[in-house]
């Protein structure tokens, strides 16, 4: 039997080439794991392929596309059924080393998370997160470059090992936001239940930032990071200082002139964002521009 149970649930949404590179680094693990493919409603028959393909993993195929949050709490589900002690999020689009969950099992318990260091995958010497923070007085969260193991406030959504009492104490991931923010919300509640967020430099992936939303600067990035940024911010008042909300809704004001005299039309990616914050219009949007 092993010493540690860990599952691994990576999401799929038509993405089946990155899901497939990143199984194939979760195989070479010196630990031994459990993958859970959650196909989010992929089309082409990718939840079937990656079936075929991979005879040992689990794969659990959503008839709807639940998104981020959605996807990763149905293998949360599944994970917990089952009895796994550790559980590991981990996106498709990334690579990770060999030593990556190990390096993370040694810091993670049930009152810590680990995160490992994430390099950009077309620059691989370059940090995309070196552990990271959030800034109560603007909502903001920032991507450090940290050398050393330290603790951190936040844990982005892209890899994070979490212990099973970890998931009874604070939960799930908050599926109104659909993408983007439910890693701030998530960290927000880590901190609020007094449980660490470990940084773990030895552990290494790589990660290809932004393939699956088109990059931060498409309008799906921008409506979503937007109204759920305001929502999380609302969802938070006792953690973020009050000059946080007026912030986040000034700056993206700004931002949205700005796009309207270049002439880019991702400026409406901003309205909607404000219109349907105040609308209390969550989850996954019929449109976005």
């Amino acid at each position: 039997m092993d010493l540690f149970k860990v599952a691994v649930i990576i999401v799929n949404y038509n993405g089946i080439e990155d899901t497939r590179e990143a199984i194939e680094s979760v195989l070479k693990q010196q630990v031994k794991t459990q993958i859970i493919v959650v196909d989010n409603a992929s089309e082409g028959y990718e939840a079937e392929k990656l079936e075929k393909e991979y005879p040992k993993i689990k794969v659990i195929g959503s008839k709807n596309n639940l998104g981020f949050a959605g996807g990763n709490n149905l293998g949360i589900d599944y994970a917990l059924e089952k009895g796994y002690e550790y559980i590991l999020l981990l996106n498709n689009d990334t690579v990770i080393h060999k030593d990556m969950i190990r390096y993370l099992l040694s810091e993670a318990g049930e009152n810590i998370v680990s995160v490992p260091a994430m390099y950009f995958f077309s620059d691989p010497g370059i940090l995309w997160y070196g552990g990271g923070s959030i800034n109560k007085w603007t909502g903001n969260v920032s991507h450090l470059v940290l050398t050393k193991k330290q603790k951190c406030s936040f844990a982005t959504g892209c890899c994070m090992l979490i212990h099973k009492n970890i998931l009874e104490r604070v939960g799930k991931m908050d599926e109104n936001y659909f993408m983007y923010c439910e890693d701030i919300d998530y960290s927000v509640r880590l901190n609020q239940a007094g449980i660490e967020i470990q940084y773990v430099p030895e552990a290494k992936l790589w990660h290809k930032v932004g393939k699956a939303s088109g990059g931060n600067e498409s309008a799906f990035s921008l409506y979503y990071v937007s109204r759920n940024r305001f929502a999380c911010i609302k969802k938070f008042r006792g953690y973020f200082r009050g000059t946080a909300f007026p912030y986040a809704l000034l700056t993206r004001i700004i931002r949205m002139f700005q796009l309207m005299q270049k002439g880019r039309k991702e400026w409406r990616a901003y309205y909607k964002a404000i219109a349907d914050y105040y609308g209390n219009h969550l989850g996954k949007a019929d449109e976005v521009i």
